[in-house]
């Protein structure tokens, strides 16, 4: 949870309402957020779906990452985990679901091509949660009308290539921010040779 609210993430506590059907199903479970269903999902993993579920259900968060270590590729688990993640997948077709595994490449690729992607550090998980909350942000904001108007001294984009002075000109005279450059030159300098 800290690497998510240092990542500027938002990590609002679940409906008691849901943290108490959690409690119902396993007393000991961490229910506030993040969910904790302990070991006892591995005895039962339908436990796994159920709260899963559940909690995608509250419709409080925009991505939703599960932290399943190596329960999602241990020979004991893997089919029944792999069932129970296809299932929510088609529940939840447009959610951000994201798993952190330890788990082969083999079965990495099962659930990302049911589109959910994977991570076996969760901290990086977090990150990629972070960046997509910030693209969704970006994505939502208005962009300028089509009617804008050129800035009077606007110099036209170079059809070929330039270097990063005359990017940052073209960029400057559009109105953009910039950092102030000023070309030098060298030709007076020489470089010391090796013996």
């Amino acid at each position: 949870m800290d690497g998510a609210t240092a990542a500027g993430l938002e990590v609002p506590p679940l409906p008691d309402a849901v943290q108490k059907r959690i409690s119902d199903l396993i007393a000991f479970a961490g229910t506030r957020n993040p969910v904790d269903f302990t070991g006892k999902a591995l005895a039962d993993p339908r436990l796994i779906e159920e709260i899963t579920d559940l909690v995608i259900e509250t419709g409080s968060c925009d991505s939703y990452l599960v932290y399943m270590a190596s329960v999602a590729s241990s020979p004991l688990t893997r089919d029944a985990v792999a069932e129970i993640y296809r299932r929510l997948r088609e529940k939840h077709k447009t959610q951000n679901l994201i798993l952190s595994i330890m788990a082969s490449a083999e079965d990495q690729a099962h659930y990302e091509n049911l589109g959910i992607p994977c991570f076996e550090d969760p901290s990086l998980a977090v990150r990629a949660i972070a960046a997509l909350s910030y693209f969704g942000e970006a994505f939502e904001q208005v962009l300028p009308s089509e009617d804008s108007a050129r800035p009077q001294d606007a110099l036209d984009v170079p059809m070929g290539p330039v270097d990063e002075y005359q990017a940052k000109k073209v960029l400057q005279s559009w109105g953009i921010p910039v950092t102030d450059d000023h070309p030098v030159s060298y030709t007076h300098l020489t470089l010391p040779t090796t013996p």
